[in-house]
């Protein structure tokens, strides 16, 4: 599904949901490996982890 919403190649939703995960952008809601959905995260705790790693 969010390939045919971007426009962008299953591997790089992939690789930037795996990014923002890691980011603490977002959350893998679900616990499942297929049909997985994700939620936006506390942005201040995000914005925190961003600077401490970036």
């Amino acid at each position: 599904m969010a390939e045919a919403l971007t426009g962008a190649s299953r591997a790089a939703v992939r690789r930037n949901l795996a990014w923002m995960e890691e980011m603490g952008l977002v959350r893998e809601m679900t616990g499942q490996v297929r049909y997985r959905m994700w939620r936006a995260a506390n942005t201040k705790t995000a914005a925190k982890l961003a600077v401490v790693q970036g």
